[in-house]
């Protein structure tokens, strides 16, 4: 098999760190509509470097989660049916898609009323593209990683020093600033993602 020889070097770095096995290679996109070469990329690009750490005799496990958590920020122009054919709005309920702006792409229906969500949908048709490509990838929710306490921890610890996140982040993001928190939740009334955070309580998780 052909390796770029970018590869082989990122495969390098990884084992000059005497990893445990299953090595991890993470990707991940939002499924934000009709997919892209550059979430493809996002794959591909993981894939290379797995194949290479495979040729060594590792075990490597490549990892995609779907950012399916981020809302649905506008209204796309093309929507892709479950065959992967690309449809106009008018072959769908637009009408609900515009009602659930802002909402996470888990909790918005899947426009062709087939699979449990928007972001099943879409997630669905980039797991297909990478299974009929033989690329090994496991595709996993982050609404579901959340639900099952999965980032716990990782939460817990970048909320609880918001103070040090806004020193490491400030100079990379324009938007941080002494009111910055690095977390967006789901407002209680609305169901929408909102980056207004009323307070912290990490001992109620709230």
């Amino acid at each position: 098999a052909f390796h770029a020889f970018w590869a082989d070097v990122v495969a390098d770095e990884i084992e000059a760190r005497d990893p445990d096995e299953p090595i991890v290679i993470k990707g991940g996109v939002s499924p934000s509509g009709v997919a892209h070469l550059g979430h493809f990329n996002e794959i591909m690009r993981g894939y290379f470097v797995a194949e290479v750490l495979r040729d060594r005799g590792r075990e490597v496990r490549q990892v995609f989660t779907s950012d399916d958590k981020d809302p649905l920020r506008k209204v796309p122009r093309k929507l892709a049916n479950a065959d992967g054919d690309i449809v106009g709005l008018g072959e769908v309920d637009a009408g609900a898609l515009g009602r659930n702006l802002g909402k996470p792409y888990t909790e918005i229906p899947d426009p062709f009323g087939e699979a449990e969500s928007y972001a099943a949908h879409f997630a669905g048709l980039l797991k297909a593209d990478a299974d009929r490509l033989n690329v090994p990838v496991e595709m996993l929710s982050n609404t579901d990683l959340y639900a099952d306490g999965t980032f716990d921890d990782a939460v817990r610890t970048v909320l609880g020093d918001v103070e040090r996140v806004r020193e490491v982040l400030s100079p990379y993001q324009d938007k941080v600033d002494d009111e910055y928190v690095p977390f967006n939740p789901v407002c209680e009334a609305c169901g929408k993602v909102t980056e207004t955070v009323t307070g912290i309580d990490l001992e109620r998780e709230t």
